[in-house]
């Protein structure tokens, strides 16, 4: 039987490995800390669209691997991987980042590597219980055993022709949402129906889209996402609009309450990836030799309110981006 390992088994590699573990796949969850601890002595706890769920599932210190279903957050990515024995045939990231690949490949190498990201939304509750509100819709850019696997347990997932463009159009998400709510301290909706807030995220999404064609990607718009490509291709005020309305909807649905996981990570007191996402982004941009001005100056900003109390600045110029 394949083996899977959840390399970094927080809210996300949890929902994840509980699923695959609960529709009968040989699936070993690499977690640490509290939730580690729990898993360890106890069931998980998956609390889901469609009602709660206890799974046995199984966690060890170190193990070997036939897939690797990285989810660890960036700043742990290394750590959870050196808990990985052997060759794995498969692995996947679902993180988000422009290195989001980068310790995949290099532990592993990059003939394993399929391209992936998800928009499933999950939180740890308490040690050992996750909640997902959204099982979103998850992108492989290949077709896979890993998708058929997917979607027996329960989640969507998508073969793609273009992995790449489902990342960028995920980080282009990503990295708009999480930054201006850590700047402005909004719940999504809000965030969205506000002109100003609204505004900030459309020009830090056209930036993005920029430094994608840099690389020669084109966003895509997906379902489970904002419509990243549309955005970056509107004028102020449709982008202000089309915000307005994605932020009614979710007010209409009961979302109130949506945020990012880094909004999450800062309302706990924990590490974000401000810098794995947005400084990385920055620096990348800088060295395509794209001006990303917005980014850099909501990073910049971010930093000096206090969101990573270990932000790394290296590479930073003095001065926003030429």
């Amino acid at each position: 039987m394949t083996r899977v390992v959840v390399a970094g088994a927080g809210a996300l590699g949890s929902v994840v490995g509980g699923l695959l573990t609960r529709a009968g796949h040989d699936v070993v969850l690499l977690a640490h800390g509290a939730h580690g601890e729990a898993l360890r002595q106890g069931p998980l706890e998956l609390r889901l669209p469609d009602g709660t769920a206890h799974v046995e599932v199984r966690t060890a210190a170190s193990t070997s691997a036939d897939v690797v279903i990285l989810t660890a957050k960036r700043f742990d990515a290394n750590a959870a991987l050196a808990r990985v024995d052997g060759a794995p045939e498969l692995t996947v990231s679902l993180q988000n980042g422009v290195g989001k690949n980068s310790e995949l490949v290099a532990r592993f190498g990059a003939s394993s590597l399929v391209r992936g990201t998800t928009t499933l939304a999950a939180r740890i509750d308490a040690p050992g219980i996750v909640e997902s509100q959204s099982l979103g819709s998850t992108y492989l850019g290949s077709d896979s055993w890993l998708a058929g696997a997917l979607r027996e347990a329960g989640i969507e997932a998508t073969i793609v022709d273009d992995g790449a463009a489902a990342e960028w159009s995920k980080l282009a998400h990503v990295a708009g949402t999480m930054i201006v709510q850590a700047l402005a301290g909004l719940p999504l909706h809000e965030l969205f129906r506000r002109g100003e807030s609204a505004a900030l995220l459309w020009l830090v999404s056209t930036e993005v889209a920029a430094v994608a064609r840099a690389e020669g990607v084109l966003l895509r718009d997906l379902p489970g996402l904002l419509p990243v490509a549309t955005l970056a291709a509107a004028s102020a005020q449709d982008a202000v609009r089309l915000l307005g309305e994605r932020g009614a909807a979710l007010e209409a649905a009961g979302r109130t309450d949506a945020r990012t996981s880094m909004w999450a990570s800062i309302a706990a007191g924990r590490p974000t990836e401000l810098d794995a996402i947005h400084g990385e982004l920055v620096r990348h941009a800088q060295t395509l030799g794209i001006a990303v001005p917005v980014l850099e100056t909501c990073y910049r900003l971010a930093i000096l309110r206090g969101v990573d109390p270990a932000p790394v600045v290296k590479g930073l110029g003095d001065g926003p981006s030429a």
